[in-house]
């Protein structure tokens, strides 16, 4: 977890502004292939995550007037934000569809 410098703001403990979050990881093995002089060595991905936050989604949803539009990442991932024009309720779409390359 990433203690963030808030921690040692009274006033932001107070009004629970205080946010952990993970950290990201990334998991590779090696592949070598050849042999003596002649080697190769590459890398493969095998898994990772992405925690990382551009914005609180809670503070953005409410910052929002009716019938805006946000979009943020959220634990690594692309979200758009909206607040109905009418209603004001508030709706969450996941715009990450894929986390690699081909």
């Amino acid at each position: 977890m990433i203690i963030p410098r808030e921690v040692f703001d009274k006033k932001a403990v107070g009004k629970g502004q205080v946010k952990f979050y993970d950290v990201a990881f990334i998991e590779a093995k090696p592949i070598i292939k050849g042999k003596a002089n002649s080697k190769e060595l590459s890398i493969e991905l095998t898994d990772f995550s992405v925690f990382y936050n551009q914005d609180d989604s809670g503070e953005v949803a409410e910052a929002l007037r009716p019938g805006g539009v946000k979009v943020v990442v959220e634990n690594g991932q692309i979200v758009k934000i909206s607040k109905d024009k009418t209603t004001e309720l508030i709706s969450k779409e996941v715009l990450t569809k894929k986390w690699s390359a081909d």
